[in-house]
């Protein structure tokens, strides 16, 4: 109740912090390509991932962990996605002023990627967390996380197809959890 609907503030992990500041960072090289219409040099994105993280008031030991394990998981994402990277698409795109209103429920969030294909949109969650291997596994709080990413997915299904921006000129077939 008090996390969830009434949504009291409460002080995030160093956990949280790691995925707060990489979700700025990858928003901020998302902006990047968009105005500059080229990807940034992989240094001045580790720069600004040390800046991000600066921000979120860890104490020196959690963040000297925090700033290695970001880095490293920066440098490993960079190049791997690096040609998959296109200024097309919507970063952290917030659905509160979208009207989204399923039944009687008024939905708002907030969707990490958003990537244009036709008439087809794929939805992309960014996860700093310990990778699944699969979405049948046997042990039960990985089940558990696996259940939770594929609601996430659906919900975000329900966002586009729901809101006045892209309802009725998208579907959503296909949803990705992406592990930086």
């Amino acid at each position: 109740l008090e996390k969830n609907l009434l949504v009291f503030p409460e002080p995030k992990t160093p956990s949280g912090a790691l995925g707060s500041a990489v979700h700025k960072t990858i928003q901020r090289i998302y902006n990047h390509l968009k105005n500059q219409e080229k990807l940034p040099p992989a240094e001045e994105i580790l720069s600004w991932f040390g800046e991000y993280l600066k921000d979120e008031r860890l104490n020196q030991t959690e963040f000297n962990l925090m700033l290695k394990r970001g880095q490293k998981a920066l440098e490993v994402f960079y190049a791997e996605k690096n040609g998959g990277f296109s200024a097309r698409d919507k970063i952290e795109f917030n659905f509160k002023n979208q009207g989204v209103v399923v039944g009687d429920a008024h939905l708002t969030g907030k969707i990490d990627r958003i990537i244009f294909s036709d008439a087809e949109i794929i939805v992309s969650d960014f996860k700093t967390g310990k990778a699944i291997e699969s979405w049948s596994v046997s042990d039960p709080y990985e089940k558990i996380k696996a259940w939770k990413y594929r609601a996430q997915l659906a919900f975000y299904k329900l966002l586009i197809e729901h809101s006045r921006d892209f309802g009725g000129k998208y579907i959503v077939n296909k949803g990705i959890i992406e592990f930086v």
